[in-house]
């Protein structure tokens, strides 16, 4: 009799036995893990939101997009576009940013440009008349004005994944700024084979901008003929700019590999010459379609007009490169083995001659096997003069060779010019930009950061800037403090606040690993208003604490360098192009150095000076006329208060104003000036310290106080009669406590001492010594408001200054050693500062982009001239450096590289040793571990062996063509004592325990970081993940799952449990005493490994339902888990409750489902919110769901360096922004079908999802009124928003709520949501 062992249930366990075969057959049906009995689950959405795109760039297109005078370049990645303007001082100024729905699939551009002969000056701005949106368009669409309209000289076009036409320009918006206007194109009814994402997979326009050619790989290309852009001058009134007449669609019995349109004779302009290559049973055919200007192209691609082509010669075969040449109709085809012109194609077979390029085999950066691929070309501009019969171009290749060439007319290489070996890899994102004095090239790089060269005439390329890391990311980390950890909540919280072990405290930052070789890097994810250092200068005083810039150019073509310490002044000249820096003798030194300076300011041709102990006034045109300045020391000018000690001054255009003590009494004076001479006085007597002052114009004298243990705010309006003051004294800490009560987004507060004051306008800004930014508003019926927000723990420095060209005041804050501006000018709702844009200053250096952000104790805005356009000067503080930087308009990404030289596989951020632990890979793949300190940039790691002697690498590591799979901190924790450990997993099979010891710093340096392998085990698979618990280290070495535990008397470890897994399982979490594991096959799966239980066995108790191979997850409560697949979608799944102690199987219940426009490949939690966002600021209300104690963000990463926000959303929110976003999809819809289609539907979970980026547009556009404009869409709305947090926020409305009310909560919630969560 046939029998076997197996599991079988006796009296509620499962053991093992020995059983025959007919047995089992009976009995099978309880043999097996039942599947438990569902139960409903909870209903709740998810809210997505891009917060940072991805900065690859696929094309760069040099193109007129505003007017022939604008020398704009398109920056184009997967689903964005940034439209820069490319400078005569060799800067990018930013233009505009647009993000699109699909992705991008090819791009090019429409129109020409032609340069006068001779010119010598681009700059004059010509304005055009910018066609304006009107309602019921498309999404890409926006049609022209009524009145004339002009297009540019070129357009930018773009083919999307949907097969659309996108044309693209640039006008001015309704509040001036450069905004994008497009008209989409459609192909009628578009083939299968447009729509399978290879649409646009070639593109080409002919050199008379009258002809596109658009295809797909799969056999399939369509013509379309084009208006001239000459024709649209005059006033239209259809929806649409149409500027493609027809489409002509032509199928092809292969697949295409290329096409371009051949330049015709030079007296025959109007021949038009299509060059079609494609693969037919393995071999290449070349195929010319030609016609005149005009022609139908229905004719032209008839069938009967079809052509057979002639086959390319087998060395020339699948061209990577077609280039046209301007001579000839001739074009450069380059292959993998050969670069040879192509003649005599329009007359018979084509003849090939090889062209012998001047360039070296291989570079330092290429990594591959075979020969190095050229995968770019431009064309620069040459005088006409010169380009009369030849050719000239630049050719690119993949390993950062450059080489400039000349073809003459009779198709031979004239010229072949090997430019240089640059620093990078060289993608299809290579162009030649227009420069009056040198060639400028832009090569972007698909492995790391790409670089931005002049080429000068005669002399070596310059580097001038770089551009944004583009290669895939593998990984990446947060920078989060110890106590912060991977927390989970057992349930969702809404309304709670954050636990108690969170504090106000530095954002956590992003590090995103990527790159190959000596370009890897990590990038450090910001964003804000960056400023380009143009001087930094060591004035070796220690205690900086103001410094001014003042503005002697027009007088002495010079700048005077102010600064002030505790003890004294000093001032240094700079020349108006700060080429030097000197200090002045003495005897040319208008101002008072002896002591503190308070206050400087020029105006109306003079410059005033105020210290300590005097008051300094000369006019600007007698700098150096000793006998023309004026002093006045306040022994003098106090003579009826001797002994006064002068502490604080401010100075206005007819005004200098200072505070003085003799012990605790204050008094206030006030010194009206002409010229150099004081005119009149006035004085008055203050009760309290002054810590501050101010003077407006407008409002007054405004004085800081502290007394009575609270800070007052004492507002005066002087005159030159005595006794006539007006005064104001405001209590600070009660008008906080009275809005409180009156405005949910305020909060009560025991305010600190004011340490400064700003004004703009009628808004005061203060900024106290605990770190709180207060707002003080006058508003209607003179009644006065404060608001406050905390932006940090240290004082608070604020500066208002107005640069000539700019419209306002930049209002620059300074706190905690970091700088930020504040949009004063952008008034949000109810006027809080809570409101205000606040924005991060960045300033980054041209030619070192991953230097460290400097520490910075003061700024402001000064009034000297700017090299760049649209930008503002500003001077620095930061330590006993001055630094001159222009700061831009708009925010925007800054990111941060940190070159690392080796290539990265796997990273995370150690709390503990305070930097980032990298695997990567070094020559030959030998892997190794680097421990980079996100300041220095240093690899601060020393490995050593187990006798204490520095070796390059650890046991375990360094050995050839190995990667590490796995790596993870293990905290092991016994009585009162704690270990930390490294865990590594290689593709070699090694398990490696790696410890940690921190070691004194070399040469005042970073403190260094000394590990070595504490434990090892080989294996003959690959060990996939690890992960630490307790005293138990489990991994995953190919598809099978080792439990080990530490013997705490042999310090090893030993095995406790093996179990077998279906695939390998990509991470590992240990909850409780389940094991968590994603695997490749299965997706997400809960196991029981019944540890008690001494077989080799376990159980999978919950599995995810669905079909898909998965990235990533993360778990967001104790029993729901986000999983991210490689097919764009995420999920949520919950972990249902079973009954204890049933041995049954269940499928994990899928809560919702979306499918993003990326694949995420990594989670990560981090709480990246700016400090004025923490804490009650940020409390979770309107439905919002905390997910962890700290209530850290959801953050994720797609292979391309898009970075998705993730809000979990109880369900009458989920109804709420479900409504919106319905509406916006229906907004083209009859009002019946709207309010009946509106409704969401929540049965299905795809709808459980909600687009962050369109909430962002109906937020950024003041959408809702327009989409929610009947009566019954209104009341809808009103019901929706009164089920929020049960009510209550419409509650003290008493069913009276206005429509006014309604919207302005609706608007209140999206800002909740959609205000940036990463800085």
């Amino acid at each position: 009799m046939t029998t076997f062992r197996t599991n079988v249930l006796r009296n509620g366990e499962w053991i093992t036995e020995e059983v025959d075969l007919q047995t089992f057959l009976k009995t099978k049906s309880a043999q097996g893990p039942k599947k438990a009995q569902r139960v409903d689950a909870p209903l709740y959405g998810l809210l997505t939101k891009t917060v940072a795109d991805s900065q690859m760039v696929k094309h760069v297109l040099p193109v007129r997009l505003r007017s022939p005078y604008h020398n704009d370049v398109a920056f184009i990645g997967h689903r964005y576009i940034q439209i820069r303007e490319f400078q005569s001082n060799g800067q990018f100024r930013d233009i505009l940013f647009r993000r699109f729905p699909q992705n991008i699939r090819n791009a090019c551009v429409v129109g020409s440009f032609d340069i006068p002969d001779g010119v010598d000056d681009l700059s004059p701005a010509m304005d055009i008349e910018p066609p304006v949106k009107r309602e019921g368009q498309d999404e890409h669409s926006s049609s022209p004005s009524g009145s004339t309209s002009q297009l540019p000289p070129q357009l930018l076009v773009l083919t999307m994944d949907d097969a659309d036409v996108v044309f693209c320009w640039v006008g001015s918006g309704a509040d001036g700024r450069p905004e994008l206007y497009s008209s989409t194109q459609f192909l009628g009814s578009r083939p299968h084979q447009f729509k399978d994402a290879n649409f646009g997979a070639h593109m080409a326009v002919d050199p008379s901008s009258r002809y596109m050619a658009i295809s797909s790989v799969h056999g399939l290309f369509a013509v379309g003929e084009l208006e001239s852009l000459t024709n649209f001058t005059q006033p239209r009134d259809e929806n649409n700019v149409e500027i493609v007449k027809c489409w002509r669609v032509k199928p092809v019995k292969g697949i295409i590999q290329s096409l371009t349109f051949l330049y015709p004779r030079p007296e025959d302009k109007d021949h038009i010459i299509l060059l079609l290559i494609y693969v037919n049973n393995g071999k290449s055919k070349m195929v010319i379609y030609e016609w005149t200007l005009g022609d139908d192209l229905a004719t032209v691609f008839s069938n009967e007009n079809d052509k057979r082509g002639h086959r390319l010669p087998v060395e020339h075969q699948m061209p990577q490169l077609l280039i046209p040449l301007t001579v000839g109709s001739a074009f450069i085809a380059i292959s993998h083995e050969q670069v040879a012109v192509c003649t005599e194609c329009l007359h018979g077979p084509p003849v090939f001659e090889s062209l012998e390029l001047q360039a070296p085999l291989k570079s330092p950066n290429y990594y591959g096997t075979g020969s190095p691929l050229w995968t770019a070309w431009d064309r620069p501009y040459r005088l006409p003069r010169y380009l009369k019969g030849k050719d000239c171009l630049y050719l690119a290749r993949e390993d950062g060779i450059v080489v400039y060439i000349e073809v003459d007319e009779d198709h031979a290489l004239e010229r072949s010019t090997f430019i240089d070996a640059f620093k990078c890899n060289i993608s299809s994102a290579f162009a030649y930009l227009f420069d009056q004095y040198a060639d400028v090239l832009v090569l972007g790089s698909d492995n790391g950061t790409g670089s931005i060269w002049k080429i000068p005439p005669r002399d070596h390329p310059l580097q001038i800037g770089t551009l944004p890391n583009g290669a895939p990311f593998v990984d990446f980390a947060t920078a989060t403090s110890p106590s912060s950890g991977n927390k989970t909540l057992e349930s969702f919280a809404i309304g709670l606040p954050p636990s108690n072990d969170w504090q106000l405290r530095t954002p956590d930052r992003i590090f995103a690993a990527s790159g190959h070789g000596l370009t890897a890097c990590i990038t450090e994810y910001r964003y804000g208003l960056k400023a380009d250092i143009g001087l930094e200068l060591e004035v070796g005083s220690s205690g900086l604490k103001k410094a001014w810039l003042l503005n002697f150019a027009n007088t002495h073509g010079l700048y005077d360098l102010l600064w002030t310490t505790p003890t004294h002044s000093q001032v240094g000249e700079l020349p108006d192009d700060f080429s030097d820096f000197v200090k002045p003798e003495p005897d040319q030194v208008p101002y008072d150095l002896s002591s503190p300076t308070l206050a400087v300011a020029q105006a109306n041709g003079f410059t005033v000076q105020v210290s300590t102990t005097s008051i300094t006034l000369f006019k600007n045109e007698a700098r150096y006329t000793r006998d023309d300045w004026t002093r006045l020391s306040f022994d003098e000018l106090l003579r009826d208060q001797p002994h006064e000690y002068v502490s604080d001054a401010y100075i206005t255009d007819d005004w200098i104003t200072v505070s003085t003590h003799v012990g605790p009494l204050f008094r206030i004076y006030g010194f009206k000036y002409f010229g150099t001479a004081v005119v009149s006085r006035i004085a008055f007597d203050v009760s309290g310290d002054v810590t501050s002052l101010h003077h407006d114009k407008d409002l007054g004298i405004i004085v800081g106080l502290w007394k009575d243990g609270r800070p007052y705010l004492l507002i005066s309006n002087p005159t030159a009669e005595p006794g006539s003051q007006d005064n104001e004294e405001i209590d600070i800490t009660e008008r906080l406590m009275e809005t409180a009560e009156s405005n949910k987004n305020q909060h009560s507060v025991l305010p600190k001492a004011i340490e400064s004051i700003a004004s703009v306008d009628k808004a005061i800004l203060l900024g106290t010594r605990g770190g709180e930014l207060i707002h003080i508003s006058k508003e209607w019926k003179g009644a006065t408001f404060a608001y406050y927000q905390q932006l940090g723990l240290a004082a608070v420095n604020i500066t208002a200054a107005r640069h000539s060209q700019d419209a306002r005041p930049r209002v620059l804050v300074s706190c905690d050693q970091a700088l930020l501006e504040v949009k004063l000018g952008e008034h949000g709702r109810n006027g809080s500062v809570y409101h205000l844009p606040k924005y991060r200053v960045l300033p980054t250096k041209a030619d070192d982009p991953g230097a460290p952000l400097p520490l910075i104790e003061y700024s402001m805005a000064v009034d000297i001239p700017c090299a760049s356009e649209g930008y503002t000067p500003i001077l620095m503080v930061t330590g006993q450096c001055l630094v001159v930087a222009e700061l831009h308009q708009e925010p925007g990404p800054a990111h941060r590289p940190i070159q690392i030289g080796k290539t990265p596989v796997k990273t995370l951020f150690s709390p503990n040793l305070r930097c980032l632990v990298v695997g990567v890979n070094e020559e030959k793949n030998r892997s190794t571990l680097m421990f980079i300190d996100p300041e220095t940039r240093e690899d601060i790691g020393r490995a050593f062996d187990k006798t204490g002697n520095a070796v390059q690498h650890i046991s375990g590591l360094g050995k050839p063509d190995d990667r590490i799979f796995g790596l993870a901190e293990w905290e092991y924790k016994k009585s009162d004592r704690t270990w930390r450990y490294l865990l590594v997993g290689t593709k070699r099979g090694q398990l490696i325990i790696v410890s940690t010891e921190k070691m004194p710093s070399e040469a005042d340096g970073p403190s260094l970081i000394k590990y070595r392998t504490r434990f090892r085990k080989a294996g003959d698979v690959p060990v996939y993940s690890v992960v630490g618990h307790e005293d138990n280290v489990i991994y995953c070495a190919g598809f099978r799952i080792h439990w080990e535990v530490l013997d705490r008397e042999d310090k090893k470890l030993k095995p406790r449990k093996v179990f077998d897994l279906d695939s390998l399982a990509l991470d590992l979490q240990v909850s409780e005493s389940k094991l968590l594991a994603l695997t490749r096959t299965d997706s997400l799966q809960v196991i029981d490994p019944a540890l008690d239980v001494a077989e080799n066995s376990a159980t999978v108790e919950f599995h995810d339902p669905r079909v898909v191979t998965p990235n990533c997850w993360l778990k967001v409560a104790e029993n729901v888990f986000l999983v991210a697949d490689q097919d764009r979608g995420v999920a949520g799944l919950w972990q249902w409750s079973k009954t204890p102690g049933l041995h049954s199987w269940a499928e994990f219940q899928v809560l919702f489902q979306a499918m993003l426009p990326v694949s995420i490949k990594k989670f990560r939690r981090g709480r990246t919110r700016p400090t004025w966002e923490q804490g009650t600021w940020n409390a979770p209300k309107y439905g919002r769901l905390m997910t962890s104690p700290d209530d850290a963000e959801i953050l994720g990463i797609s292979m391309d360096g898009t970075v998705i926000h993730f809000t979990l959303l109880d369900e009458h929110t989920l109804r709420l922004f479900r409504f919106i976003t319905n509406l916006w999809v229906l907004r083209d819809k009859r009002d019946e079908e709207r309010l009946l289609l509106a409704e969401p539907d929540l049965q299905y979970r795809q709808l459980l999802h909600v687009d962050g980026d369109l909430l962002k547009r109906i937020l950024d556009e003041k959408l809702l009124q327009d989409l929610i404009n009947t009566d019954g869409l209104l009341e809808r709305l009103k019901a929706l928003l009164d089920k929020l947090d049960g009510g209550k926020h419409t509650a003290s409305w008493m069913g009276e709520g206005t429509k006014h009310h309604y919207f302005g909560l609706a608007y209140d919630v999206l800002v909740y949501y959609l205000k940036r969560q990463v800085y």
